[in-house]
């Protein structure tokens, strides 16, 4: 059986044998849920004769993947980072030919970053491969782990955003709400009153008491997911912070899910208990007509991932992007037609940060997306020979009207977020069309009549831009309510 690579996967593929090939060195930054690991197995495949020292924070993660492929490899051998810690000693007998770094912003935690430090130190002549959904270590001053082990060689990146649009994973379904907020508020009043401007201090009460009137009239848990739970009986994730609190939210599950579920199934899974593997397994397997919940803790923030999720609960308040990311991402999967739903029970404000992160990507790679079509028309209606493109101040137009572009979005305080009306971003496109169109005309010897249909064509590529545009921005709007206000 040899392995197929989706067409994104395909492409970074190409990306990164020809990098390894000129700088022995590659990274892939690509979200999760788009089989990112499956680049690394077919490098493996391809090269049956080389050694491959595979690391990966756990071993769990690497035989799920391999359980999820259905395939062996020979020439792989594994090792955890702990365990490369461990056994330092042996770093000069191992002798790989390729060394794969899973998750590879984990190699900058300090143990294990001297460890995998001292492999690549003693195998120069190793080609090494980096993987992970970020490369940047946000809580750890914001260290960009591809440039210190791979010195920013980068043979394919793209953002959860980018994934999204471009359809390489489903877009979910996002809703949020609080199941705790009383604390939050209290902890917002202390910070109201510490102001020193009391027109501030007067003018954020107000704010405040509509907040707590808003959160006082929300609906119910048990209410949300009977609305938005549409599949009664799908499995969905549960991340929580901490044993304890993993209990806590398990003695609330018969309250929160009543209305969808009287008797749902309830898996646990989390590192150093002996029962995890056969919970997991038996939540995989589990057809039942039952709703069905997997508590856990870490374990399934990166690596492991489940083909049939029907969504994600997020009850562990979190400041860090890369666990945000990681943890709405069991719910994505590259190929699936299915629409997930991710419930951020947001018990943290703090953590209204992550969600702005993603907002910020769609809403970039939206916009480069709609300037990459309109330059493919541009071209496609003047392919006629002769005719010269200037495209160094061509693409000084495109940067200014971008920058313009991105100079609308506004981020609201709390969850609300507007980019520019559809209207206006048509006429700022439509008016960067005509002066690059009017620019080549300037530069070149083009008749009146050729004159007369460069200006004709103006008119339809208004049109079919206004139309692409206005169908991105309807993919986009509220069916992932990440996009509003359109």
């Amino acid at each position: 059986m040899s392995i197929h690579l989706f067409k994104h996967n395909q492409e970074a593929y190409n990306s990164v044998t020809a990098m390894l090939e000129r700088e022995k060195m590659a990274a892939v930054i690509h979200p999760t849920g788009t089989g990112k690991s499956l680049i690394a197995f077919k490098l493996a495949e391809e090269h049956p004769s080389e050694k491959f020292l595979w690391l990966s924070p756990s071993e769990y993660i690497y035989q799920t993947q391999l359980e999820n492929l259905g395939m062996e490899f020979d020439n792989i051998q594994f090792m955890s980072y702990s365990r490369l810690m461990k056994n330092e000693d042996s770093i000069e007998t191992l002798h790989p030919d390729y060394i794969i770094l899973d998750e590879f912003h984990r190699c900058g935690a300090a143990e294990w970053g001297k460890s995998v430090r001292k492999l690549l130190t003693a195998c120069p002549d190793a080609k090494r491969l980096g993987l992970s959904a970020t490369n940047i270590r946000y809580l750890d001053n914001q260290r960009n782990m591809a440039e210190e082990i791979f010195d920013g060689q980068i043979a394919s990146e793209m953002t959860l955003g980018e994934a999204i649009v471009r359809g390489i994973l489903p877009e979910p379904k996002y809703v949020i709400a609080m199941y705790s907020y009383k604390k939050e508020l209290d902890q917002l009043k202390k910070r109201v009153q510490a102001l020193s401007n009391q027109g501030l201090i007067t003018e954020n009460q107000k704010l405040l008491e509509q907040l707590r009137r808003a959160l006082e009239q929300a609906e119910g848990l048990d209410i949300v997911f009977k609305k938005h739970m549409e599949k009664k009986n799908g499995k969905y994730i549960v991340f929580c912070s901490g044993k304890e609190h993993m209990d806590e939210m398990k003695e609330q599950a018969s309250m929160w899910f009543r209305r969808v579920d009287h008797e749902p199934r309830i898996y646990t899974a989390f590192y150093n208990d002996t029962a995890t593997d056969r919970e997991f397994r038996e939540f995989k397997k589990d057809n039942s007509a039952h709703l069905k919940l997997l508590f856990c803790i870490d374990m399934l923030n990166e690596g492991v991932h489940v083909d049939d999720v029907d969504g994600v609960i997020l009850l562990r308040p979190t400041v860090s992007p890369i666990i945000y990311l990681q943890q709405i991402g069991r719910a994505l999967s590259a190929g699936s037609r299915k629409t997930p739903v991710i419930f951020d029970l947001v018990n943290n404000f703090d953590s209204l940060y992550c969600i702005d992160s993603l907002k910020k990507e769609l809403e970039t790679f939206s916009i480069q997306l709609i300037i990459q079509i309109i330059l493919m028309l541009i071209i496609s209606v003047l392919s006629c020979d002769g005719i010269f493109y200037p495209f160094s101040n061509i693409h000084c137009m495109i940067t200014n009207t971008f920058k313009v572009l991105c100079s609308h979005k506004k981020i609201q305080p709390c969850l609300g977020i507007q980019i520019s009306p559809v209207n206006h971003i048509c006429k700022l496109l439509f008016d960067l069309v005509k002066r690059i169109i009017h620019h080549i005309i300037s530069v070149n010897d083009i008749s009146a009549q050729l004159q007369i249909t460069l200006y004709k064509s103006i008119h339809a590529l208004s049109y079919h831009t206004h139309s692409i545009f206005r169908h991105l921005c309807d993919s986009l709007r509220d069916r992932s309510g990440i996009l509003c206000n359109i």
